[in-house]
């Protein structure tokens, strides 16, 4: 087992997809917990800084141009990053050659990563792939470096205790309410009539509909949709820009209902239960709960996909029925 004391600067490579940066949150939290002294450093792609926001734990980021492909221009960019030279420890989460290169132009002493193809000669602890979930193969990895096993805790995100929402209006504590969170405002009127029936089999309840980031170019689909939204229930409108502003909203919801995949394993890496509209299913191994993915079949039938298996409805009423047994709505 490696002394923590010889581990003063850290290096991962993060993968390339956001979900698998979310994904890569319980290996950076044990990272932390090994080496509570070490400079933890993370290098990722522009739309993986993005997501990597809203971890609960300080990094230093560095973000890799989209014009660096090849080994060369690898070369080139780690010469120019004077602040993380000299790496103690690269645990390579792409897992190519160009990611291994990365670590082996950065001068770590150690190299961590997946053998794939060529890139197992410029690591010093390599594993074989295996179809475990993308969290635990971090895992599995310091567990190999560590020479201790993969860590076996369950992880969950560190939601410092806020204060109960306020009702903006009079002060006093805010009604119950679900969170829909949307990452693809172009794409809401694909999700409308889904959505908008789902919302019209409440009655009097609260709405919070909630955009990543900005998203100002499709603000006339969305007004639009908002307009379009069953009267009979309540609505707050609002923007995601960071992790208080997710933690704020989401962490006092009954649930949350969102079109992307990250969004709902961040919501249950934090301890929400999420739903994702139309995507292929991902299950974190390692992290307390775990997203579940609604899938519209012919005619009005639904599926829910979980980490259990999948359960068939009969229709929106069926799912609405399930959702206010399961959220204790």
């Amino acid at each position: 087992m490696k002394s923590s004391q010889n581990i003063k600067k850290i290096l991962v490579k993060a993968p390339s997809s956001q979900e698998d940066v979310v994904l890569s949150f319980p290996l950076l939290k044990d990272l932390r917990r090994e080496f509570p002294s070490a400079q933890l450093n993370i290098i990722l792609e522009r739309s993986g800084r993005d997501v990597i926001n809203f971890f609960d734990q300080e990094l230093i980021l560095y973000e890799i141009p989209e014009d660096v492909k090849g080994l060369f221009d690898v070369h080139k960019f780690v010469y120019n990053q004077k602040d993380i030279f000299n790496i103690d420890l690269f645990i390579d989460l792409e897992n190519s050659l160009r990611s291994a290169f990365l670590g082996y132009n950065f001068r770590s002493k150690y190299r961590v990563g997946v053998a794939n193809g060529l890139n197992k000669w410029l690591l010093t602890h390599r594993m074989e792939h295996s179809n475990t979930f993308f969290d635990s193969t971090g895992l599995s990895l310091l567990g190999k470096f560590l020479a201790k096993g993969q860590s076996m805790e369950l992880f969950s995100g560190n939601a410092e205790a806020l204060a109960p929402l306020q009702d903006t209006l009079n002060g006093e504590a805010a009604k119950p309410y679900l969170a829909i969170v949307l990452d693809r405002p172009e794409m809401i009127f694909e999700q409308a009539s889904l959505l908008n029936n789902l919302i019209k089999s409440f009655d009097d309840y609260e709405f919070h509909i909630l955009t990543m980031f900005s998203h100002s170019e499709n603000s006339k689909e969305l007004n639009l949709w908002y307009q379009r939204l069953p009267k009979q229930n309540n609505y707050f409108f609002g923007e995601i820009k960071d992790r208080a502003q997710f933690l704020a909203q989401v962490i006092h919801s009954k649930g949350l209902i969102t079109d992307q995949t990250w969004v709902g394993l961040l919501s249950t890496y934090y301890g929400v239960d999420a739903f994702v509209l139309d995507a292929k299913p991902m299950f974190p191994g390692n992290f307390r709960l775990f997203p579940h993915f609604i899938t519209k079949n012919d005619g009005e039938t639904l599926q829910l996909t979980s980490r259990d298996g999948n359960s068939p409805f009969s229709d929106i009423t069926a799912f609405s029925d399930y959702l206010h047994t399961k959220l204790n709505i």
